[in-house]
């Protein structure tokens, strides 16, 4: 999903608590944002083409102790969100991404999979990042995989 999307599925919720999940297992009360970063990406993929692209990347750390007391408000996200937009720049187009861990599990890629209430809080679903091979996405997307993408092909890609 695109970083733009993204914060604007946000914004009518600013007053509901965010809590991030995957596979059953929900971030702790007392999370951490410690960054969101403006990553760019060169690489040379399995087919020998060189690629590039960027994603914001929002660093979550699972603690228990952190110095917020209960789950951090949506609008809270927000005005973090926005200050870094300001001060650090983002691309609104790049695909959104989270890393997560805490002191015993190390950090783990995620994407975006669903957003959903329940109850005060916002719940924002994350699927482990998988690997993939982009020239097989490409293949895939030219006949006809493009209907099962998440995203209009002109936005964010597409692939997994």
């Amino acid at each position: 999903m695109c970083a733009v999307d993204f914060v604007a599925q946000l914004q009518p919720y600013a007053d509901k608590l965010l809590i991030f999940e995957s596979d059953g297992r929900r971030i702790r009360p007392g999370y951490h944002i410690t960054e969101i970063k403006a990553a760019s990406f060169r690489s040379l993929d399995c087919g020998a083409r060189p690629q590039q692209w960027e994603e914001v990347i929002v660093q979550l750390w699972d603690v228990a102790d952190g110095p917020e007391q209960g789950h951090m408000r949506v609008g809270k996200f927000l005005g973090i969100w926005h200050k870094v937009e300001r001060d650090v720049g983002l691309n609104s187009n790049a695909e959104i991404k989270f890393e997560w861990g805490d002191a015993v599990h190390p950090a783990v890629h995620y994407t975006f999979a669903s957003l959903y209430e329940d109850g005060d809080a916002l719940i924002v679903s994350l699927e482990p990042v998988r690997a993939t091979c982009k020239p097989r996405d490409d293949w895939w997307l030219a006949q006809g995989g493009a209907a099962v993408c998440c995203a209009p092909a002109d936005s964010c890609r597409c692939w997994r």
